[in-house]
């Protein structure tokens, strides 16, 4: 490796591991997340997985780690992040007024039966 890639993750304390190319248990850990990864996107049934793409990611992103105590995301950014679901505010169903209800009920038992009337000039044959 370059000497300017040591320095550049020696500044931001970054450690630098060397695995080989073609053995993938080395890499234990990003094989686990590319399993992870592949499973979440074949629950979604688009023969276009790169449109579902962002929705699995951000689902992944939140998902809470026991061994973590923390989600991915709260590592990252110090809390976790709202989920599209999360800005539509389902609102309780607001409570019947119940001087609306007395008031209706008073009003419907004084309404009264109107009588018929016949306005054909025709009599009726039976």
């Amino acid at each position: 490796m370059s000497d300017v890639f040591h320095s550049l993750a020696k500044t931001f304390g970054i450690h630098l591991s060397h695995t080989a190319a073609y053995h993938p248990q080395t890499n234990d850990a990003i094989e686990r997340w590319h399993r992870i990864l592949k499973a979440a996107i074949m629950c979604h049934t688009s023969e276009h997985w790169v449109s579902a793409l962002p929705a699995v990611l951000l689902g992944l992103l939140t998902v809470f780690k026991e061994d973590l105590q923390c989600s991915p995301a709260e590592m990252v950014y110090g809390e976790n992040i709202c989920l599209p679901s999360q800005f539509f505010v389902q609102q309780e169903p607001r409570a019947a007024d119940n001087g609306f209800i007395k008031n209706l009920k008073t009003h419907i038992q004084q309404l009264r039966a109107t009588p018929t009337s016949n306005h054909s000039a025709k009599p009726t044959l039976v």
